[in-house]
């Protein structure tokens, strides 16, 4: 089998059999019930304090969401193969790693865009927020690096799922400080110097304000943002799969898979 099909394949077969939430009384309340509430909350809360515009809100939370889809949609993929006992035949495959690993980004990663879609949407449909029509494209490419760095943090935290008992837990509290330090909401400049500190160490942050520096108009902080995102996306990955050889090798050693 071809390395491209073998991630294609392998990515979709994995999303399917062990995502969680294939039935649509699931589905749709949390994967889409969620960025709705959550726009209309924030941005209805951002009138009130007359801190920013509905813009601000609109994309940041339209982007965040995305986010919410990489980090808990890549943690289920790869840490429910030891909750669902199918980690010993992953590891047992002689299929190549590297596109078994990281093809489980392309269906996550195109589910990540959808639910950003859908926020725009609400944003558009509610709040009559609109897209300069130049601008559309730049800010959907702006959207899909986000998707696929956030989902680096995911395979990040699916990864330590293989080790960690809750990763559940885990992967809850990494997206509540994401929404908290990555300038979703609040300005970054308004954090404490250790929560922005934190926020900057997140493809989220600087996916947000590359999307917004996009509808204001194009330049260089745009592609400084960008060069922020894809190479913090690549470096969660690559920690991701060290620790997924790691695990591997681990487990070959101990000759058990499994965490009691």
């Amino acid at each position: 089998m071809s390395a491209a099909r073998l991630a294609v394949t392998g990515g979709v077969l994995s999303f399917r059999a062990l995502f969680n939430w294939m039935r649509p009384g699931i589905y749709l309340p949390t994967m889409l019930g969620v960025p709705l509430f959550q726009i209309i909350l924030f941005v209805y809360l951002g009138r009130y304090s007359r801190l920013h515009d509905d813009a601000f809100y609109i994309v940041g939370n339209a982007i965040a969401v995305s986010g919410m889809a990489s980090v808990f949609g890549m943690t289920m993929v790869i840490s429910n193969e030891r909750y669902f006992g199918t980690l010993a035949s992953v590891f047992a495959s002689p299929a190549a790693r590297i596109p078994l690993f990281f093809g489980r980004v392309i269906p996550v990663a195109f589910h990540g865009l959808l639910v950003s879609a859908f926020g725009f949407l609400t944003g558009a449909a509610l709040f009559g927020f609109r897209i300069p029509g130049l601008r559309l494209l730049p800010l959907a490419g702006v959207v899909g690096l986000t998707v696929v760095a956030s989902a680096g943090v995911g395979m990040f935290l699916g990864s330590l799922g293989l080790r960690v008992r809750d990763v559940y837990f885990v992967s809850n509290v990494a997206y509540v400080l994401m929404l908290l330090v990555s300038g979703v909401n609040v300005s970054t400049g308004l954090l404490a110097p250790w929560l922005e500190a934190l926020g900057q160490a997140l493809p989220l942050t600087h996916g947000i304000a590359a999307g917004r520096a996009v509808l204001s108009g194009p330049g260089t902080p745009v592609l400084r943002e960008l060069g922020w995102t894809a190479g913090l996306g690549t470096a969660y990955a690559l920690a991701a799969y060290a620790f997924f050889r790691l695990w591997e090798i681990e487990g070959r050693r101990r000759g058990s898979f499994d965490i009691y």
